[in-house]
């Protein structure tokens, strides 16, 4: 049985830096496994979510220049669904064709009480990068306002 590209592993880390509102760190050994982690680790800084809440699900067909156009494209998204009064979670049956993206975002209703305060309906993108290292694997750092 093949391994989902989504689910071949990679990790993230967030927090804030130099003043900026958040900081995300992430690797992954496949473009799809890193964009499914920038979800998650996006969703981790925006808010929290109890672990019994349905999820609905909705199609992304995007594209993108780069990597990181993608990333950019898909962290909007996750900006746009929190407009909505959700937070997008996790990111699935990614499929990557050159500058092509289609994929299924995970999202619950977000709770204010649980929302994160300090990031605004529109952020600042002061980077957005993800690209792929030189042991294969892919890299990514997310840093806004």
């Amino acid at each position: 049985m093949a391994v989902d590209p989504v689910d071949a592993g990679g990790e993230w880390s967030s927090g804030s830096s130099e003043g900026h509102t958040l900081a995300i760190e992430l690797s992954a050994p496949t473009l799809e496994a890193a964009l499914a982690r920038a979800v998650e680790g996006f969703a981790d800084v925006l808010g929290e979510v109890h672990p019994s809440v349905t999820m609905d699900q909705h199609e992304l067909a995007a594209s993108g220049s780069s990597p990181s156009a993608l990333l950019l494209v898909v962290l909007e998204e996750c900006l746009r669904c929190r407009r909505d009064g959700r937070l997008a979670v996790t990111l699935t049956d990614v499929e990557q064709d050159g500058s092509e993206l289609r994929a299924v975002v995970h999202s619950v209703a977000v709770d204010p009480e649980h929302d994160h305060p300090g990031l605004g309906p529109v952020v600042s993108w002061h980077e957005v990068t993800l690209e792929p290292s030189s042991d294969g694997e892919w890299s990514g750092r997310i840093v806004a306002r």
